[in-house]
């Protein structure tokens, strides 16, 4: 992977957040199609995977006050 493709995936990476946080959707779809386009499509995969879940993770921790842990133990069990 070149620096400038880093680069470029970066600012992506970005702006699709950006997108996801404003509208609520669409910015991991975008995000995916970028990534199939500039990577291999198992790259694309585990590229998506590994930013999806830095995303949602770090809102996870921004917003624990918020979850209602006894629906996620519930979720969690099955």
């Amino acid at each position: 992977m070149t620096v400038s493709l880093a680069a470029v995936t970066a600012l992506v990476v970005l702006v699709t957040a950006t997108l996801s946080g404003i509208f609520g959707m669409a910015g991991g779809m975008i995000l995916m199609a970028y990534l199939t386009f500039a990577y291999s499509v198992g790259a694309a995969m585990m590229l998506h995977g590994a930013t999806q879940a830095v995303s949602n993770g770090y809102r996870a921790i921004i917003n624990r006050n918020d979850i209602v842990w006894r629906l996620v133990a519930t979720n969690l069990t099955g």
